[in-house]
């Protein structure tokens, strides 16, 4: 046999053979590779799915919001609530259509959802009203319904 013949037939079997009978380890590591990578994307997936619930719950109101506006206004909110749309609610300040600062305290919803900050500014920082700081007596009413809970039915 000529050898250019007996090279080039080694040279076929070699590249043909070797595609229809695959190297076992390149194979191994293959299916290796690929499981891998499936288990990776599994994983990722998992991950995603975890951080998007968590994300959705964090930034979700808790059921005891203060902001929860169902039942009958209770005394402490009833007593907080006269102090604010008689200092507060009123033209130029926290009522329509001027909503000073974004605030509109003409509703039970607005002044349960700003409770904290109505204290912090009318209480606390003494602040709120410009016209002049509230009696000592409001900032108690005001405190005893946050510290209660400040809610409609506190």
């Amino acid at each position: 046999m000529d050898s250019t013949i007996f090279e080039f037939c080694c040279y076929y079997m070699l590249n043909h053979m070797t595609r229809a009978f695959p190297d076992p380890a390149i194979v191994e590591f293959t299916v290796i590779n690929t499981k891998q990578r499936v288990q990776m994307k599994k994983q990722i997936l998992i991950i995603s799915v975890a951080t998007i619930i968590a994300i959705t719950f964090s930034c979700s109101k808790s059921e005891d919001n203060n902001t929860n506006l169902s039942g009958t206004p209770g005394p402490k909110f009833l007593a907080a609530k006269s102090i604010i749309t008689g200092s507060c609610a009123l033209s130029g300040c926290h009522v329509n259509p001027s909503n000073s600062g974004g605030m509109n305290f003409e509703s039970d919803a607005n002044i349960v959802s700003a409770g904290s900050r109505i204290k912090a500014r009318a209480v606390d920082q003494g602040t709120m009203p410009p016209t002049g700081a509230l009696s000592a007596a409001n900032k108690v009413i005001i405190s005893d319904w946050i510290n209660a809970g400040g809610r409609l039915t506190d």
